[in-house]
């Protein structure tokens, strides 16, 4: 069945960025689904690219296997993967860290998060932290 659902999943995603005019990422939980899926995408679809688009394609390609791409998507979005909403971070933030969190009230979140960087020297390994531990894929 994941063979069938991989198949309709892949061509309703196809159909979609075809006729929207965008692109689309395919997110899988583990190599194998992973693997799966560029297989299927190679026997089935082609993309005519110029020049220029194959050379940016090749580029991101590059950076994707080194690990240097990152997802930026909407608020919410990450909810669904058991990731924390904007004030439950700041929490835990503050929790790991010993710091008291900035009054809600009194400054809006990116101000917060500006005053969390101040007392957390090391907020970038924090919060790498946080999010590394949910490994749950989100439908969105």
């Amino acid at each position: 069945r994941k063979g069938d659902i991989l198949a309709q999943l892949t061509q309703t995603l196809t159909t979609s960025a075809t006729d929207l005019g965008v692109d689309v990422v395919l997110v899988t939980p583990d190599r194998a689904l992973f693997s799966a899926a560029q297989h299927y995408r190679r026997e089935r679809y082609h993309w005519a690219l110029d020049e220029a688009a194959m050379k940016d394609a090749m580029r991101l390609g590059r950076l994707a296997i080194q690990g240097h791409l990152a997802l930026f998507l909407g608020a919410g979005v990450s909810i669904g993967a058991g990731l924390p909403g904007w004030s439950d971070l700041l929490a835990r933030l503050a929790e790991r860290s010993n710091v008291a969190v900035p009054d809600s009230t009194r400054f809006p979140a990116l101000d917060q998060a500006q005053l969390l960087e101040k007392m957390i020297p090391n907020l970038g390994e924090q919060v790498s932290a946080i999010i590394a531990e949910t490994s749950t894929p989100s439908l969105a």
